[in-house]
């Protein structure tokens, strides 16, 4: 009888423990389920996704409203890295499709996105530029046949009415640009206590005037050009003064990004760096008050 007794308190108590460890270690948001599968986000909470589709920008922001927005398109021929990442969170429609300049590196794969899903509104610079990757996202666009925001119509300061819980202001669209880098549309977008400031690839002087002229306080800022020397100066990050600085580059890439010197000043400037050549697609998720890194 006793040792019945004994073996059912070691029964009750190995339960116990078991029990125990899974309340400890119930997965979360940001538990990754598997190589292949997505890092789990609180779909109550912004998330912000840093694709890594190599030498090119891609973002897609998910908000609790459930709008949808995705901020360039990678490069050419990543169109099924991108597609798949963005049904891998079950996005089928985009409020916006914003293309920061004509550059292949950020339109690359937006026509393969317009025509697989449904996009309510496209933002994009305008400036023309003689590429088979510009002339493909025109024609997509065109076959889309929603409403298209170009410099031409967009005024700088002007809030784009995405989100229901988002502001999302336009800060610069350079319309006497020359280049198509200095053509980028500069956003702010704010979620709560909460900017994120997104510069395309915006060279220092386009960033000079967009903080002569506004507010670019931030929390999260993807920095300019890969991190390229002729972007994000001193000046502009004491300005800025971002917690998060993430920066879209491929590993070895030809053209030395991020350059030390870009490093070096968000360094002292105390942003918290995040490369994709790195750390791959990097999520940064936040309530309103209190950002999170996922991955």
């Amino acid at each position: 009888m006793r040792k019945l007794l004994v073996v059912a308190v070691v029964l009750l108590l190995s339960f116990s423990a078991i029990v125990g460890v899974l309340l400890i270690y119930q997965p979360g948001p940001e538990d990754v389920i598997g190589d292949e599968d997505p890092i789990l986000v609180d779909l109550q909470m912004l998330s912000v996704h840093f694709i890594d589709l190599g030498q090119g920008d891609a973002t897609l922001i998910m908000a609790p409203s459930g709008a949808r927005i995705l901020i360039d398109a990678g490069p050419l021929d990543s169109e099924d890295m991108l597609l798949s990442y963005l049904n891998s969170y079950n996005v089928t429609h985009l409020d916006a499709l914003v293309v920061s300049h004509s550059d292949s590196d950020h339109c690359g794969s937006a026509d393969d996105v317009l025509r697989a899903l449904d996009v309510d509104l496209v933002v994009h610079s305008g400036f023309y530029k003689d590429t088979p990757a510009y002339a493909d996202f025109l024609e997509a666009v065109e076959e889309e046949g929603c409403p298209v925001l170009t410099r031409d119509t967009l005024d700088e300061g002007q809030y784009l009415d995405l989100a229901d819980d988002l502001t999302v202001q336009v800060l610069s669209a350079y319309r006497e640009a020359d280049d198509s880098n200095s053509a980028s549309i500069v956003l702010k977008v704010t979620y709560g206590n909460d900017d994120l400031l997104f510069m395309g690839d915006a060279p220092s002087g386009v960033e000079d005037w967009t903080m002569r002229n506004y507010d670019i306080d931030a929390d999260i800022l993807k920095v300019a050009h890969h991190g390229s020397y002729s972007s994000t100066s001193q000046e502009f990050l004491d300005e800025a003064t971002p917690r998060y600085a993430v920066i879209f580059c491929a590993d070895g890439n030809d053209y030395g990004y991020p350059h030390d010197e870009v490093l070096e000043r968000l360094g002292t400037a105390g942003a918290e760096v995040c490369r994709t050549d790195i750390s791959g697609t990097i999520i940064l998720q936040t309530n309103g008050t209190a950002i999170k890194k996922l991955g």
